[in-house]
């Protein structure tokens, strides 16, 4: 009898982590089909506002561009909820700019709170520029989550300040206050409760909370060693201020040594280059070398347009194949038939392709490669950007990960970095 309940134990450990294995897998191949439409509709948007005069940018294409980063936030609540559910979350800490996170978030409600004659401003209680070391994309979402829950509430010819303050212990405190309609002390209570809850459905139907508020409260509590949730003051119709607290963790990294020190001077690089005008960086170019090459590899055509026209905006040109098969094949007649420059400089590799997907390829081009495998730089340049991806994209020896959207700022840097 105690065997048998043994081995049934076992079984359903196994179903169970059966279960989990094939709920990671989906939710993976579901961030995969959201993300990639979308991703070409924001790489094709980026390369017409390098064509086109400042009112088109201004009225039209900005405008597109904020609603999918809007739209990307959003997906990302949904997948980052879901992946509590299996508890499979993973953070992906990394240096940014403090300002120009909170400045991309104004950016995206620009055009929606000057067509309801909201005051929308930034505020910063310091001039310097600030590198914290965190979770960029889902800092991100928190504040475009705080934000859109504002602009909502808040009446026309009202205000929204997104204001940051620098406190001891690495801390940052970031308030969202708005001049909206507030809330009663027993409106706030409620959605207090709202948001603790884990689960979608709450027994104050009354008082719905969306997705958004929900999953912000549960990330910021891993943005701070304080693991604080989202501190909420209201008074109804004055307004809401809305606080929460993140850290810099660089000290941390710090003792890991040159580490380090080298994704600070990326990022810097990456900051000077998107202070670059075309003109500049094509001069740069062309003092660097004038014989460097790139393939792209993607399963979706439009990548490849969109890629294309960015490249040849920084006077780049590239080959395309649209699976790994084709890219392990191609880098095998170049090396035979290409007797001045046999080998690519950059391949920008995708993953998610038919016949050999981006991870299986990339192996098998640094084992052609032997032992010039130094002469050509592979990049990962996908949807996926979980932190098991990229664990797999350093063991298929593959140099940077380039997540999509790809910008003409990010580009810039993979190739500034790594077409010298």
């Amino acid at each position: 009898m105690i065997n048998l309940l043994d081995e049934t134990s076992k079984i359903v450990k196994l179903d169970q982590e059966s279960k989990h294995i094939f709920q990671n897998q989906l939710l993976n191949s579901f961030s995969h089909e959201l993300k990639t439409p979308l991703n070409c509709i924001q790489q094709l948007v980026e390369v017409v506002m390098l064509k086109v005069n400042t009112d088109l940018q201004e009225n039209i294409l900005k405008p597109i561009k904020w609603q999918t980063d809007l739209l990307l936030c959003q997906i990302n609540d949904i997948l980052d909820y879901a992946s509590f559910e299996i508890n499979d979350f993973r953070w992906d800490f990394q240096l940014f700019f403090l300002e120009d996170l909170l400045q991309e978030c104004i950016s995206i409600y620009y055009q929606a709170c000057k067509q309801k004659d909201i005051d929308l401003k930034l505020e910063m209680n310091s001039q310097d520029k600030h590198m914290v070391n965190n979770d960029y994309k889902r800092m991100k979402q928190v504040i475009v989550n705080l934000l859109n829950n504002s602009i909502k509430f808040t009446q026309q010819q009202g205000e929204i300040v997104l204001k940051v303050q620098e406190a001891k212990n690495n801390m940052y405190l970031i308030q969202v206050i708005d001049t909206g309609l507030g809330l009663s002390s027993e409106q706030l209570w409620q959605l207090q409760m709202n948001i603790e809850q884990d689960n979608l459905q709450s027994e104050y139907h009354q008082f719905h909370v969306g997705l958004g508020l929900k999953v912000a409260n549960r990330l910021i509590r891993g943005m701070s060693s304080l693991q604080n949730g989202l501190n909420i003051d209201s008074t109804l119709n004055k307004g809401t201020i809305i606080s929460f607290t993140i850290e810099d963790f660089l000290e941390d990294n710090n003792s890991q040594g040159s580490g380090s020190e080298t994704i600070m001077k990326d990022a810097q690089l990456s900051r000077q280059l998107s202070q670059l005008t075309t003109r500049e960086f094509k001069f740069i170019k062309q003092i660097i070398c004038k014989c460097n090459k790139i393939l792209i590899a993607d399963d979706i055509p439009f990548n490849h347009h969109a890629l294309k026209m960015i490249l040849q905006e920084l006077n780049y040109q590239a080959d395309s194949v649209y699976n790994g098969q084709q890219a392990i094949d191609v880098v095998q007649q170049r090396i035979q038939n290409n007797k001045c420059h046999p080998f690519y400089s950059l391949i920008l590799m995708d993953i998610e392709m038919p016949k050999q997907n981006g991870f299986e390829a990339s192996l098998k081009i640094k084992q052609i490669l032997g032992d010039q495998c130094d002469q050509t730089t592979i990049v990962m340049c996908s949807a996926y950007d979980n932190q098991e991806c990229i664990k797999m994209c350093q063991n298929c020896l593959m140099s940077d990960v380039l997540p999509k959207p790809i910008t003409k700022m990010s580009l810039q840097y993979i190739i500034e970095k790594y077409l010298r």
